[in-house]
């Protein structure tokens, strides 16, 4: 229901608050968060706009580390199509590859650095 979702996402933003650092928890409750945005009968743009502002902060936390479990992306992309932004799914996903691609790079410089030495 629409009440689950947006307690879930309460809950999450302050757990995140007060908890910065536990990433696999923080990324279990998003995973879960942005699961309930994509199913919940809620209205699809506020959907759209709270999952993009997780995903957002999820992106900022991890800039340059692991990329994502493809989950996730599936996630992001069922809430872009629950509320029929085909263009930006579009747009996410080629973000994504470039960020996928960008963080693979950067960790190979940084291993050729470390080899290197």
């Amino acid at each position: 229901s629409s009440d689950r979702v947006i307690v879930l996402d309460e809950l999450l933003t302050f757990y995140w608050d007060r908890h910065p650092h536990n990433k696999p928890l923080s990324l279990a409750l998003v995973n879960v968060v942005l699961h309930s945005w994509a199913t919940s009968d809620v209205d699809p743009e506020l959907a759209l706009e709270r999952s993009q502002v997780i995903w957002d902060r999820v992106r900022a936390h991890l800039k340059n580390k692991i990329p994502l479990d493809n989950t996730f992306y599936n996630t992001m992309l069922n809430v872009f199509a629950k509320a029929g932004r085909a263009k930006e799914a579009e747009e996410f996903l080629e973000d994504m590859i470039q960020e996928y691609w960008d963080t693979i790079e950067i960790r190979k410089k940084q291993d050729d650095g470390i080899d290197n030495q």
